[in-house]
């Protein structure tokens, strides 16, 4: 598994910056909805195959795809509970707060793996 090149880094950061600012705005009709669903759902399938190859790559045994596909489930289990439990009458606002939250507490705890790997696989190839 090779890491991701400087220019596919730079995209993906642009990009999420974009979606989570955007995201965090909280105000948008059902068209731009639709149109952001269709996006991600887009991404996701391209995104997923890419994301399960880095974490197998974590792990030799092939442990970690399986507990990352188990969270997955309890993401899509608990996540609708969750976002009902902040939402208020009229007001989604909580919701894309919580939802911006999760995901930077994710990225935060997924970014020392994947800055090790990286140093691990430079390393590797530069012998």
């Amino acid at each position: 598994m090779q890491p991701a090149t400087e220019g596919t880094a730079t995209w993906l950061r642009t990009a999420i910056l974009f979606g989570l600012g955007y995201f965090l705005v909280g105000r948008f009709s059902a068209t731009t909805y639709l149109v952001a669903v269709s996006i991600y759902n887009l991404a996701w399938n391209f995104t997923h195959p890419y994301l399960l190859g880095a974490m197998a790559s974590f792990d030799r045994h092939g442990r970690v795809v399986v507990y990352a596909v188990a969270m997955q489930m309890l993401g899509l289990a608990v996540g609708p509970s969750l976002a009902a439990s902040v939402i208020q009458e009229g007001i989604y606002m909580n919701v894309n707060l919580l939802g911006g939250a999760l995901f930077l507490a994710s990225a935060a705890l997924i970014l020392p793996a994947i800055l090790a790997q990286t140093r691990r696989v430079r390393a590797l190839q530069a012998v």
